[in-house]
């Protein structure tokens, strides 16, 4: 009888390795090594959470000469209850000037009376007087012109239909009331005064 000779048969699987199996394992290697970096990377971004950036208050005298004049056109310009004072750095967007201030009245002897308030302060606070000056308080919009300051005051619904706000969208905003130190010690003795009842 012929010899038969019989051939253990492997499993299809011990033959062939699953294809991509290499490709896996590196996948799972990384993952894993990613994943034991990333207690580190929390560690990290904690203390990067951690330090906090001690607050600083403005200081005026630090300021561009242009934003200085400006904040201190806001000032004169809410001595008088002026409206919605907005403040815009154009340096870096125009040649005209450096600086506009825009603020409202309600009314044209409101108009009046912030005009006169900025140039009589910026005359006798800083010797500033206007170069030019344009518009009357009967046309409901007045520019007083300092050069590198340039101020409008408007009517409020003539502010609107101009637009300047969003002509000069581009244009960083200062802060205004600006918080100095000065004015933050005045506000917290103000608020530690006892109240007084009226009789």
């Amino acid at each position: 009888m012929p010899s038969t000779s019989t051939k253990r048969l492997k499993p299809q699987a011990e033959l062939e390795p699953p294809k991509g199996s290499a490709k896996e394992k590196s996948s799972l290697s990384k993952a894993a090594e990613s994943a034991d970096s990333l207690p580190s990377i929390q560690k990290k971004l904690t203390r990067v959470n951690r330090q906090k950036t001690p607050k600083k208050t403005a200081d005026i005298t630090a300021l561009p000469h242009a934003i200085r004049d400006a904040v201190e056109i806001a000032k004169f310009a809410d001595d008088k209850k002026a409206e919605r004072i907005s403040i815009l750095d154009i340096r870096d967007l125009s040649t005209f000037a450096d600086v506009l201030v825009i603020c409202s009245g309600n009314s044209e002897p409101h108009l009046k009376a912030i005009a006169s308030a900025i140039r009589e302060g910026m005359r006798e606070h800083h010797g500033r007087i206007a170069h030019s000056e344009d518009g009357i308080p009967a046309s409901q919009w007045v520019v007083i012109d300092y050069v590198d300051v340039v101020v409008h005051i408007f009517m409020s619904h003539l502010r609107e239909f101009y637009g300047l706000e969003e002509l000069w969208g581009d244009a960083p905003r200062v802060p205004f009331p600006l918080e100095t130190s000065k004015t933050k010690a005045s506000r917290t003795t103000r608020s530690r005064r006892p109240k007084t009842i009226g009789l």
